[in-house]
């Protein structure tokens, strides 16, 4: 039982039980759940999983890095206006930035470290019940490690120079890593709710707030960064006079830090600023007890198929068209995958409304800024994740393939369900896409229709193509992101956009050669053309 009393040994051990959770979270998603192929497999455990447990971490650094640095920006540029109110906003909204990252980021490798059920397998080698929780809290440490350092480094140090004070940056240090440890006690309740009972009915709203979340978390970060202003004038104009806001994470360690910093007397809000960042702090404490004794313990209180019971309900089978009963399917994936709604569902649905928020504000500028040509760009980017859409579809499908090559399903009602799914959710983009243009001062909505994406029946088309090469190969060769990567991005996504632009082509050098109006005609029969030859290989497309 005392084997690995060491605890370098301990952390060895640790080391390669990561490397293992990091292949089982990117394994299925590289390479298929199905029908593997041999060569790839062994390229995977062959080549050091370096990138897989290193990259995204360093990604995160980097872009608190790139967070901290932007906070700088601002912070210099209002500082002689705000006065010291400015290192509030710095360090209150730095607080709120890291919690949140931790929040959404560690979800999403919680799940991973939940759901690897890793601790099943340790329990049963020659370690005490002890080692075994201190090599699982050990792997969750590395999940997290580079993050954790340089945001408690870079922070402090940022405030220190800012400001010049060593005691104001040691109480950020404290600050920055109670908001650390709250974003990952969140994290962590919220991802072991979530894989924990995911099938309970009563979980359903949790695990579609989770979902959206983590989905559109770079929209939200986005809007934190730019919400600086209204949240600086708040404080600016009630502050001096509330004592409440002195109370509220993380405004009260922002307060407490400045105090120490540039003011030399106590008062009733440097008091109340002082207990409440102590109160935070004992319940940072409590956090990390929580988690600590949640993660140790993990592999021995429960498990994913015991830790509920629930009544079968009665079986109820409803006979449909076969198209649309694999659309059914498709959504019943998705809809049950994190990572699937986010990238497949929500997160063109963020870029579109991103992007239309970006062309408003973009129009308010005035001069230096062609609203046309940003119009233009910012469809051809939407329409980018439309061309996408039907090989992530069939992603879905290989992972079902064993499945469904027992059914009697053709190989021309499944390349129609992905294109009406396709199709479908597109149109859904496109009305959001137009219903911002319409409110953008001196838009004109032509910009819409010639640049590709307004073009209804040449994106059918598009579609239709795109779907129709990626439906060859199922069940010969998985659609690894790597060939989504080479071969749909580089030739099959340049041929189809090349088809819904191709109207607009037309239609431009007509009316250089000939007239407007005859540009008007060839790009109305190029787009019927198109949309027809789209039906002719749907209904021709052999099983």
């Amino acid at each position: 039982m005392g084997e690995y009393r060491n605890i370098s040994e301990l952390w060895k051990i640790s080391r390669r039980i990561y490397h293992e959770i990091a292949v089982q979270s990117v394994f299925p998603m590289r390479k298929g759940e199905v029908l593997p192929q041999d060569i790839e497999v062994k390229n995977v455990f062959k080549k050091p999983p370096k990138n897989l447990t290193i990259i995204p971490k360093l990604f995160l650094a980097f872009y608190i890095i790139f967070l901290n640095f932007i906070e700088i920006v601002v912070t210099i540029d209002l500082n002689s206006e705000m006065g010291v109110l400015v290192s509030v906003y710095y360090v209150s909204n730095m607080l709120c930035l890291i919690m949140f990252l931790f929040i959404i980021n560690g979800m999403w490798e919680i799940v991973n470290f939940i759901s690897s059920r890793i601790s099943e397998f340790l329990i049963t080698l020659p370690l005490s019940r002890k080692e075994v929780s201190k090599i699982l809290l050990m792997t969750f440490i590395r999940m997290f490690d580079v993050p954790l350092v340089v945001a408690t480094i870079t922070i402090p140090i940022t405030y220190g120079i800012l400001y010049g004070s060593i005691l104001g940056a040691f109480l950020v240090l404290m600050s920055v890593v109670t908001a650390e440890v709250f974003g990952i006690s969140i994290a962590t309740l919220f991802a072991s709710y979530f894989y924990f009972k995911v099938l309970t009915k009563g979980t359903s709203v949790l695990r579609i707030i989770y979902t959206v979340l983590w989905s559109i978390s770079f929209m939200l970060t986005y809007s934190i960064v730019n919400l600086a202003s209204t949240v600086l004038k708040y404080v600016f104009t009630f502050g001096r006079n509330s004592p409440l806001l002195t109370v509220l994470y993380p405004l009260s360690f922002g307060f407490l830090a400045s105090y120490m910093t540039s003011i030399n007397s106590w008062s009733l809000f440097t008091l109340a600023s002082l207990f409440s960042s102590f109160a935070y702090l004992i319940l940072a404490a409590i956090s990390i007890k929580w988690f600590v004794k949640t993660i140790g313990n993990i592999g021995y209180f429960r498990t994913a198929s015991g830790f509920f019971r629930r009544k079968m309900k009665e079986i109820c089978i409803k006979p449909s068209k076969p198209w649309f009963g694999i659309v059914k399917k498709d959504l019943k994936i998705i809809l049950g995958s994190p990572f699937d709604i986010s990238t497949i569902l929500l997160m063109p649905l963020g870029f579109t409304i991103l992007i239309g928020l970006a062309l408003y504000n973009f129009s308010k500028m005035g001069e230096g800024f062609s609203i046309e040509i940003l119009g233009m760009l910012f469809s051809s980017v939407i329409l980018l994740f439309t061309i996408l859409l039907p090989p992530l579809l069939i992603i879905l499908e290989e992972n079902a393939y064993s499945y469904v090559v027992s059914l009697p399903i053709r190989k021309s009602t499944l390349l129609f369900s992905k294109v009406f799914l396709s199709f479908t959710y597109y149109l859904i983009i496109f009305a959001i896409f137009t219903l911002i243009s319409i409110m953008i001062p001196n838009f004109p909505i032509t910009i819409l229709l010639y640049s590709g994406i307004g073009n209804v029946p040449a994106v059918f088309s598009a579609i239709t193509f795109s779907t129709r090469q990626v439906i060859k190969n199922l069940g010969k060769a998985f659609t690894s992101i790597r060939l989504i990567i080479t071969e749909i991005f580089l030739r099959l996504f340049l041929l189809s956009i090349l088809l819904a632009v191709t109207p607009s082509l037309i239609k431009y050098l007509l009316e250089i050669v000939l007239s407007e109006t005859v540009g008007t005609i060839g790009f109305l029969i190029s787009s019927i053309v198109e949309f027809a030859i789209a039906i002719i290989l749907i209904i021709k497309t052999k099983e």
